[in-house]
């Protein structure tokens, strides 16, 4: 998109401006981004210093050139050079025009704007949020995870929820759930009607059926398919366990990966772990069948054939701070998909997380696309 004219340029409040010391070029300049810790360094010209330190956003560029030279210089000449600096520092979002600020400001979500403005300049921003509030998020499951990652999308200003989860809601659930207790209710409707109190311009759609194969789920991608909503758009998160994410993480694949649309293993919690990925964009790193693929080769020695216990029974504590670990983590995926490009992407793309609650350490694992993958590898049907 062009770049529209910088009126009343500013500071961007987190942004601190110091001088380090002079140089023969200038004065060697840093901009310490202070929500990213990020420290941007500049060696800047005494003249278009003297301006930097003018910046208000209560002036146009012409006045602060005017201000500094004061009718002792070239302020043509000068107001050219604040010019082109001030798209460079508009572009690493140092800078930001007023105007643009206060539009962003009067919005319901400006703290997620302000947030978003350290990674995207003040002009995309109306974009960024446009992007969010178009965007469908598929939730598969929407239990201790999942129904706090829609609750987190919500919040952020995603326009498009579809929930998918065949439960009630029941006692059992409350230590990690978002549900009030209204023992007996479809989890759906419950978590439906709790995301429209949180924004009235919400569009939640609910499925109260069980994902048992490819077909399930196809159904419910085809129909936002047909509301011409584009692949990159929509956003599938596998939060279902049931019979186990392996299950379920194959359904989603198949479906997802033809489509070429993004899907994010929300992973869960076993024991003291959390687990959180990986991010799939499709053909742009390993899908999940890699990932599997990848996973069987480094099995221990005389363990390949040895089959996973069958234990219907098993009940497994759980925590609510983890499971909140867990969801805000895919929240977070979710969010980097549906904004992936140029400035932000997801984290866990090709990667797999876990959080270790004994220890308090984080360990990722990376993994590559495997050539005879039957969805993405150079002999597979996907190509």
């Amino acid at each position: 998109m062009k770049t529209p004219e910088l009126t009343y340029p500013r500071l961007r409040p987190s942004v601190a401006m110091a001088p380090v010391h002079q140089t023969v070029d200038g004065i060697l300049c840093d901009f310490f981004m202070g929500n990213t810790r990020v420290n941007r360094r500049f060696v800047i010209q005494q003249d278009l210093f003297e301006c930097l330190k003018l910046l208000d956003g209560t002036k146009n560029a012409s006045d602060v050139v005017n201000s500094v030279v004061g009718g002792k210089g070239d302020c043509d000449f000068l107001h050219k050079k604040l010019k082109s600096l001030l798209h460079v520092l508009r572009e690493k979002n140092i800078v930001e025009d007023v105007k643009m600020a206060e539009i962003s400001e009067a919005d319901p979500r400006r703290r997620v704007l302000s947030f978003l403005g350290d990674f995207f300049p003040d002009y995309r921003l109306v974009e960024v949020q446009g992007r969010l509030q178009s965007a469908v998020v598929i939730i598969c499951g929407i239990g201790g995870v999942g129904s706090w990652v829609a609750h987190f999308l919500c919040r952020s200003g995603v326009g498009h929820l579809v929930l998918i989860d065949p439960d009630v809601v029941q006692p059992s659930n409350l230590n990690r759930s978002l549900f009030p207790n209204k023992f007996g209710e479809k989890k759906v409707a419950v978590l439906s009607e709790l995301l429209r109190s949180i924004d009235p311009h919400v569009r939640v759609d609910v499925q109260d059926s069980k994902i048992q194969g490819p077909n399930d789920l196809e159904k419910v991608v085809e129909v936002v398919l047909g509301s011409s909503i584009p692949p990159r758009r929509i956003v599938v998160v596998n939060c279902a366990d049931e019979p186990n994410v392996d299950f379920t993480n194959d359904i989603i694949g198949s479906v997802c990966m033809p489509r070429h649309i993004p899907h994010v293993v929300a992973g869960g919690y076993n024991l003291h772990l959390g687990l959180m990925g990986p991010t799939v964009i499709p053909f742009r790193g390993p899908c999940l069948e890699c990932v599997s693929m990848s996973l069987k080769k480094v099995s221990p020695d005389g363990f390949e054939e040895v089959r996973k216990l069958d234990r219907p029974l098993r009940k497994l504590g759980s925590l609510g701070p983890m499971v909140g670990l867990v969801s805000a983590f895919a929240a977070n995926e979710a969010i980097r998909t549906i904004l992936n490009g140029d400035r932000l992407q997801p984290a866990l793309n090709g990667q797999r997380m876990e959080y270790d609650f004994f220890t308090g350490n984080i360990k990722t694992t990376g993994f590559e696309r495997q050539a005879n993958c039957k969805w993405c590898g150079h002999h597979g049907i996907y190509k």
